[in-house]
């Protein structure tokens, strides 16, 4: 091969190689530069408080259900809107959003969903919302449609979302679908605790609305398949991405807060547990270093790396 030939090859196998690298590391949604001085600390809530993070709860309000066939069971006190109120009340109270997609198990109360413009309470709404709830589960018809509109909605979410929003989705819905073997063993009242929301949901439909077992399993089922075979639409890893004096990045998602380099060839993970609250950048004579501190239910904790995210202290 000639002398003149190996230079060009070299420098098309490197930029081949480094575009490969930057398509493939971590991506965030949200995307933030921040450049400190020595001695100089960010707090990052002052940061995310800029994001728009066209949330569940904002979508939620723009949906419209417009079947004739589910508008057909308004009553003289409630409509589909009340139904639509009453979810978003749920997931604002259980905070069922990207963070967390299995809140605790807790009943929803309508009481707090319907008020009046003078403040009152609206007890005509609020007495009559359970038989009209009741009345949309307890027919096969109505159910199905609101199943098929609820997947359409958790499929637009995962495509908003970045993808480990899904991958929860789904594995949340495998663990249901195990659970749902156990509920011909459950012994139904009121005070029984469920470890979510949604397990709590099941078991109420199927005892209280008389949903059969095998179709609550055959909905799930579906709902597994149709995201797996779902294309994302976009390659983000997490929902921010915190670069910092372009040397290191912070990425902040459902599975957890992590930071790298910006080649993204070194890792440094905190606890699933931990919140990154701040970043100080500490300069002296042998390198460049970052404080990083964290808190959770314990109290806080400082680290120390280095540029490369060796670890110090």
């Amino acid at each position: 091969m000639k002398k003149s030939l190996i230079i060009p090859i070299l420098l098309a196998t490197l930029f081949f190689f480094t575009a490969f690298a930057l398509l493939n590391k971590d991506q965030g949604k949200n995307k933030a530069s921040i450049v400190l001085n020595d001695g100089e600390t960010v707090q990052l809530d002052s940061i995310f408080s800029k994001f728009s993070e066209n949330s569940i709860i904002e979508n939620l309000e723009k949906t419209n259900l417009t079947s004739a066939i589910i508008r057909s069971f308004d009553s003289d006190s409630n409509n589909v809107t009340d139904l639509k109120l009453y979810v978003g009340d749920i997931f604002k109270r259980e905070l069922i959003d990207y963070w967390s997609v299995n809140p605790p198990s807790r009943l929803g109360d309508p009481t707090y969903v319907f008020n009046l413009e003078n403040g009152e309470f609206d007890w005509k709404k609020i007495n009559g919302f359970s038989d009209y709830y009741h009345s949309l589960f307890r027919n096969k018809t109505t159910r199905t449609l609101l199943f098929r509109n609820g997947l359409e909605f958790v499929e637009t979410m995962c495509k908003i979302y970045p993808s480990d929003f899904k991958k929860r989705i789904i594995t949340e819905l495998e663990s249901l679908l195990k659970f749902t073997n156990n509920i011909k063993f459950i012994s139904f009242n009121d005070d029984l605790e469920f470890e979510n929301y949604w397990q709590g949901f099941i078991v109420r439909r199927h005892f209280t609305d008389k949903v059969p077992i095998i179709e609550i399993q055959n909905s799930i089922i579906e709902s597994i398949n149709k995201l797996k075979t779902s294309s994302p639409t976009n390659s983000f890893n997490a929902l921010y991405e915190i670069n910092i004096n372009n040397q290191i990045t912070l990425l902040y998602s459902g599975e957890g807060t992590y930071a790298t380099t910006l080649t993204g060839d070194k890792k440094f993970s905190f606890k699933i547990d931990e919140y990154v609250k701040s970043i100080r950048f500490l300069r002296d004579l042998s390198g460049d270093y970052y404080q990083i501190t964290t808190s959770n239910d314990i109290g806080e904790k400082r680290y120390l790396l280095s540029k490369s995210l060796e670890p110090i202290l």
